[in-house]
C-alpha cells in the first residue's frame, strides 16, 4: 500500500493561528479522500478485468455457434444434394417407396467403401441407369466407375459413360446386355 509520507509546510501565523488547524483538517480529508479513491479505483480495474473475461467468453461462445452453424449448414446441404441426386437417379429407376429406400442405402453404404460422396455416387448411378445397364448389375458398375474415378482422379459421371461406351464398342453388343 501507500508509505506514509512526511509534508513540511512553512506557515505564518497572523491573528488566532485557526487557519493552521483548517488547514491540518484538510489535509487529514484530503488524506481519507485519496484512500478512498485508491480503493475505489481497485475495485473498478478488479471489475473491468472480471468485464474483459465475461467478454471474452461471450465471443468464445458465439464464435463455436458461428462455427456450429456452418457445419450442420454444410450436412445439411450435402443431406438435400444427395437427397436430390437420389431422386433424380429414381426418375430413371422408377422404385417405389421401399425400393427407394433400399437404393439410398446402398449408395450410403457404397459411399463408406468408396472415398466418394454419396451426392456423386448417387449422380453416378443415375448415369449408370441412363446408360441401359440392366438393374442387377447398378451397383457393381457403380461401384467400378467409382473405383476407376478415383484411381484417374476422374469424374464419376464421365467414367461411367466412358466404360459403358467402351464395352459397347469393344464387344459390339446391344445396351440390354452390357454387364
Amino acid at each position: 500500500m501507500a508509505q506514509n509520507t512526511k509534508i513540511n509546510i512553512v506557515y505564518k501565523v497572523d491573528g488566532d493561528g485557526g487557519g493552521l488547524k483548517k488547514l491540518t483538517v484538510d489535509a487529514d480529508a484530503f488524506h481519507k479522500l485519496m484512500e478512498s479513491n485508491i480503493s475505489v479505483v481497485s475495485d473498478l480495474k478488479k471489475s473491468f478485468m472480471d468485464f474483459a473475461t465475461v467478454s471474452n467468453g461471450f465471443r468464445n461462445i458465439a464464435s463455436a455457434v458461428t462455427e456450429l452453424s456452418g457445419m450442420l449448414s454444410n450436412i445439411m446441404e450435402e443431406s438435400i444434394g444427395f437427397e436430390k441426386a437420389m431422386k433424380a437417379a429414381n426418375t430413371m429407376a422408377g422404385k417405389d417407396s421401399a425400393g427407394f429406400t433400399k437404393m439410398k442405402d446402398d449408395i450410403a453404404d457404397l459411399a463408406k467403401q468408396i472415398p466418394i460422396a454419396r451426392d456423386e455416387l448417387a449422380n453416378g448411378l443415375y448415369q449408370v441407369i441412363s446408360n441401359g445397364v440392366p438393374e442387377d448389375n447398378w451397383l457393381e458398375y457403380l461401384q467400378a466407375s467409382a473405383r476407376s474415378a478415383i484411381g484417374g482422379m476422374a469424374d464419376i459421371n464421365k467414367v461411367v459413360g466412358a466404360m459403358y461406351q467402351d464395352l459397347v464398342d469393344t464387344f459390339c453388343i446391344s445396351s440390354s446386355l452390357t454387364l
